[in-house]
């Protein structure tokens, strides 16, 4: 089985509109151990889409996740980080800690809106990046310019960026399959991810993307 790291999830609990539980935390977190995550990032909303978030809760509750990982499986570790959604000045929030990057590190996951432009976004990338962090543009498969004009990934890559695309995308049956197969072949993806939020809603499903990810670099793999 294919193992991975699932750098996009929402398994925190009572958080954003993801895990309502910690109990739905541990079965969606069953769920990525069983599709072969062996790591995953906590990553939840952060900024204006998630206004009454208690930065200091969502830290204890990820540590909560991280202890029970520990005790519950064979090597599967749970990491902090968050998916902040991109705003002039969302920097200060990275500086102070209170937007946390991911495990601790100069990566972060940043999230745009559907209908931002290509200039926006690499306004955005620009911005973290001339102040030491190393931007993720989150499910970029979601941001209608780049479904339009794949080509300006490129330009999002060419200012620092790097670029995240959801593993559902990459399904057999997926309606944006060649799409996502293009931009793989075309070099123009570095993560997938399952952006998972609950198990009967955008569930943790990340394994079909991974293996066929594996088949489109032609690496498949027993």
């Amino acid at each position: 089985m294919i193992k991975f790291a699932d750098i996009h999830t929402h398994i925190n609990f009572g958080v954003d509109d993801g895990s309502r539980s910690l109990e739905e935390s541990i079965c969606m977190m069953d769920a990525l151990y069983e599709e072969g995550a062996r790591i995953a990032f906590a990553t939840h909303h952060y900024g204006i889409r998630n206004k009454e978030l208690d930065p200091e809760a969502a830290a204890r509750r990820v540590e909560i996740l991280r202890r029970i990982a520990e005790d519950r499986y064979e090597n599967f570790l749970i990491f902090p980080g968050c998916e902040i959604y991109y705003r002039p000045g969302i920097v200060e929030e990275l500086k102070s800690g209170r937007a946390p990057c991911l495990a601790g590190s100069r990566y972060v996951l940043i999230e745009f809106d559907p209908a931002a432009k290509t200039e926006k976004i690499i306004k955005g990338v620009r911005d973290c990046m001339v102040n030491g962090y190393r931007p993720v543009v989150a499910h970029a498969d979601k941001i209608y310019g780049f479904l339009y004009e794949p080509e300006d990934l490129q330009k999002i890559i060419n200012a620092g960026g790097y670029v995240q695309i959801n593993a559902a995308c990459l399904a057999d049956n997926a309606d944006d399959y060649i799409w996502a197969k293009e931009q793989v072949l075309a070099g123009r993806v570095h993560f997938i991810a399952s952006d998972c939020h609950r198990m009967e809603w955008r569930p943790p499903e990340i394994r079909e993307g991974a293996c066929s990810l594996v088949k489109i670099a032609g690496r498949e793999k027993d």
